[in-house]
């Protein structure tokens, strides 16, 4: 386990009490997307991290029971995923995938880091009203940034998501800098130095 991946299974874990209270039962939430870092994001010349906006059914149920140590098996589920490289020819990973390439040649196109704007989905798709709020109050997405020190962060989440970035426990300073049609930099504060990337939004996908 790299140094990167046990602060991030330390973020979940300390934070998983909090995580359970807040998840919304009984209305078809999805498990909660837990990261593990792949084995060439660390030393990769240009740190890669891509958000969507929710996955499309994760680990059955977060209604579902689950034996276990939750945590570790969500966390094993996000590896075996391989950044959905059995969904490679789906917009999202292949956008994601070439990406990748383009930044990092050289290296393995599966080895960026993907997190999700909501932790869950609900009913395979974007969370609404009440519920979606009960997850914005629980984002980890700020500290996981933190911890992972991205080079470049891209977002594809699409107009319809710039009232969740900019919420509270988001990027509440966020400011959207059009640079074409298609999309926009995300400038924020918050993030870690080591960022030398724009932080941008995709305002298509």
């Amino acid at each position: 386990m790299s140094s990167l991946d046990a602060e991030l299974e330390k973020l979940y874990r300390d934070n998983w009490d909090r995580l359970s209270a807040g998840i919304p039962r009984g209305c078809g939430m999805s498990n909660p997307l837990l990261g593990t870092v792949p084995g060439g994001y660390e030393a990769a010349p240009v740190r890669l991290l891509v958000i969507g906006r929710e996955t499309h059914g994760w680990c059955e149920g977060w209604d579902a029971e689950f034996s276990g140590d939750r945590v570790a098996g969500l966390r094993l589920r996000y590896a075996s995923f391989e950044r959905g490289k059995r969904y490679r020819k789906t917009p999202f990973f292949q956008a994601a995938t070439e990406l990748q390439r383009l930044l990092n040649p050289a290296s393995d196109p599966f080895d960026f880091m993907w997190l999700n704007l909501f932790i869950c989905d609900e009913k395979k798709g974007l969370p609404k009203g009440p519920n979606a709020e009960s997850l914005r109050r629980i984002s980890l997405l700020r500290e996981e940034i933190f911890i992972l020190e991205p080079d470049a962060v891209v977002f594809f989440t699409g107009p319809a998501t710039m009232n969740t970035i900019k919420h509270p426990h988001y990027f509440p300073d966020a400011e959207f800098r059009p640079r074409s049609p298609k999309w926009s930099q995300l400038v924020a504060a918050g993030l870690r130095k080591r960022q030398r990337l724009p932080i941008t939004r995709n305002t298509c996908v």
